[in-house]
């Protein structure tokens, strides 16, 4: 029985979001050891996403790990665990003729996991085994989307992304849609990359074998890898100007306009010409040309004003999100060491951040080609003289304090980008550093160069939404959601376009009708309406005046009368009569049915004032 109903009165300040936070993380978040090792879970599928919304309230990554199986097929027992666990298998470090740099080491022997397994008895899962300590740091939460097990599209969004480029949407606008639909990065689950991944793979499926390898082959390699190389190619102006003049001869450019006026404006962009001066390894207008490049596909000249704020915002955004991005591979990854120099190269990984390392790396690589030719005293320290392998004509002079272990190369690579060149560390193997000096770490490159300030995602300036833009935002994804099951079987389709109605309990479809056109009770003694039998005022008394003078039946009978003691008539038995009903109300006379119509006859026996079995008609006691 359903118990009493009650109204709540909810304020809009306290509608919630349904995807401000994981499906279990007002559960999660905070849970003792005691706890969950207490619980039980209806499914594998249900204990995973325990442990993973878990691990994202935490700011680690999961993901599955053995598995026993019963006779081979029925799962018994599942382990998760945390992403780091395990380390990468030497094979997959010493591949030969590998094309790419291995990926960062992501693994780093963590030992967090949880264990489950299944109740044969009761069907359900119960907690084995629960380790919470993690030999890492955890993510920061504006990392924590980017981590791989809190990336996760699922079909409806592909199904969405799918309808809405296929009707001819940009990706990047396909992209804004749905972070506007989903609150936010932190409840989209995917990021940009994925997404345009996610597109690539359904334009790859839509197409034929021959068109796939013509798309395959768009970007060949022409003239902007061969200009880049240029710019950056030779140590001294001479040099670059015979790498310029065989980038013209190769594409046929000697005559061009524009090659001509490039030429012009060498001093700013090529790298002789730019040697001791610091400009962090951007080149020429760059910077500018960048700024442009994010801001023009989203507003223009003809942008309102009101309009250009929020536009704005969503481009710093989309910044702020690659930034954190960044600074998610920066602290939950490791580099994979190449060099020789494994101290040095180890320090450095620690130090600058996932992409400055790469160029670093680049540099201690790069040392095996470096010659010492001669070590001379300049200014009571040594000066050495570094040559290259393949091209001995080209010398360095490095300068080093062994004081204050200071390095200077003639290279200049330190002053104009920021980090130490080939040339110095082949000088720190020399003199046998296994780390690197301060002097040669430039803060701007460090993983803590925002003073420990985490970014703080594509959110963080994002305005608060309405109530209602909440509220239909939870609906319109849990439409979705169900659109997308409703869609697995015709059966299932047609049972949601035209659903069974079941007439439920409560309040009936019909308009109620008022007193006035409800139908009158009648009495069933006296037969007018207004009153009932127990409230009858005249008690049966006018009986045959309001039942039997109403209705009077002659009856026809098919039998004699019978003689009985005490000289009264007795109607014969009731099956040759069609009798009307005999009221149930008795006094000191009786009515009876006879051949002449009604009359009043005093009871065979007046001592009892009961009625002899033999004068009891059937109907009185029998159903007709």
């Amino acid at each position: 029985m359903a118990g009493p109903s009650t109204h709540y009165d909810i304020d809009d300040d306290d509608v919630v979001d349904l995807y401000d936070e994981p499906s279990l993380g007002h559960f999660v978040n905070g849970i003792k050891y005691e706890d969950v090792m207490e619980l039980e879970f209806a499914s594998e599928a249900e204990g995973y996403e325990f442990y993973n919304s878990y691990a994202r309230s935490m700011g680690f990554s999961t993901r599955k790990d053995n598995v026993v199986r019963f006779r081979g097929h029925v799962i018994t027992l599942r382990r998760f665990v945390c992403s780091r666990r395990g380390h990468r298998l030497k094979k997959y470090m010493e591949l030969d003729g590998r094309m790419r740099k291995p990926r960062p080491l992501s693994r780093c022997g963590c030992n967090a996991s949880l264990v489950i397994n299944l109740d044969k008895i009761t069907g359900r899962w119960n907690v084995k085994e629960f380790k919470p300590e993690h030999n890492h740091q955890f993510a920061h939460p504006a990392e924590v989307n980017h981590l791989r097990s809190h990336r996760r599209m699922d079909e409806v969004q592909k199904a969405e992304i799918e309808a809405l480029v296929g009707s001819g949407i940009r990706t990047r606008q396909v992209m804004d849609l749905m972070l506007k639909n989903a609150g936010g990065y932190k409840n989209l689950g995917f990021t940009q990359m994925d997404m345009y991944n996610q597109v690539n793979r359904q334009q790859r499926e839509k197409l034929e074998d021959g068109d796939r390898n013509v798309l395959s082959n768009i970007h060949k390699i022409g003239f902007l890898k061969d200009f880049e190389e240029c710019m950056k190619s030779g140590e001294t102006p001479q040099e670059w100007e015979e790498s310029w003049a065989a980038l013209l001869q190769s594409h046929s450019l000697e005559n061009n306009t524009w090659a001509k006026k490039l030429y012009k404006t060498k001093e700013l962009w090529a790298d002789p010409y730019l040697q001791g001066h610091y400009f962090a390894g951007m080149r020429s207008t760059q910077r500018s040309e960048s700024m442009n490049a994010v801001f023009r596909k989203v507003f223009d000249h003809h942008t309102p004003l009101f309009k250009f704020i929020e536009l704005f915002d969503k481009a710093i955004g989309r910044m702020r999100e690659a930034e954190a991005r960044e600074d998610c591979i920066t602290n939950q990854t490791a580099p994979v060491l190449l060099s020789n120099m494994a101290s040095l190269e180890c320090h450095a990984s620690q130090i600058y951040t996932a992409n400055m390392f790469k160029v670093v790396q680049q540099e201690l690589l790069n040392e095996g080609k470096n010659v010492i030719v001669a070590v001379e005293e300049f200014e009571g320290n040594p000066r050495y003289i570094v040559s290259v392998y393949d091209n001995p004509q080209l010398r360095y002079l490095v300068d080093c304090n062994t004081t204050y272990q200071n390095f200077k190369s003639t290279c200049s690579l330190f002053e104009m980008v920021g980090i130490p060149c080939s040339h110095i560390t082949t000088i720190m193997k020399v003199e046998q550093l296994t780390k690197l000096p301060n002097s040669i770490i430039m803060t701007r490159w460090k993983k803590m160069a925002k003073g420990g300030t985490p970014s703080g995602g594509g959110d963080m300036y994002r305005a608060p939404d309405s109530p209602k833009t909440i509220r239909h935002r939870n609906l319109l994804n849990a439409c979705n959601r169900l659109s997308l099951v409703a869609a697995e079987s015709e059966e299932s389709y047609d049972d949601t376009m035209d659903p069974v109605r079941v007439r439920t309990k409560g309040q009936p479809c019909k308009r109620l009708k008022s007193h006035l056109e409800k139908k009158k009770r009648r009495c069933s003694l006296c037969r007018k309406e207004g009153h009932t039998r127990p409230k009858c005022p005249n008690n049966g008394d006018d009986i045959e005046d309001n039942a039997f003078q109403e209705e009077p039946t002659t009856l026809e009978p098919i039998l004699e009368p019978t003689q009985v003691p005490g000289g009264h008539q007795v109607p014969p038995p009731p099956h040759t009569y069609c009798m009307p009903p005999i009221p149930p109300q008795y006094g000191p006379y009786h009515p009876y049915m006879y051949p002449h119509g009604t009359q009043q006859v005093p009871p065979p026996f007046p001592s009892s004032g009961a009625i002899p079995h033999y004068m009891y008609p059937t109907y009185w006691t029998q159903p007709l």
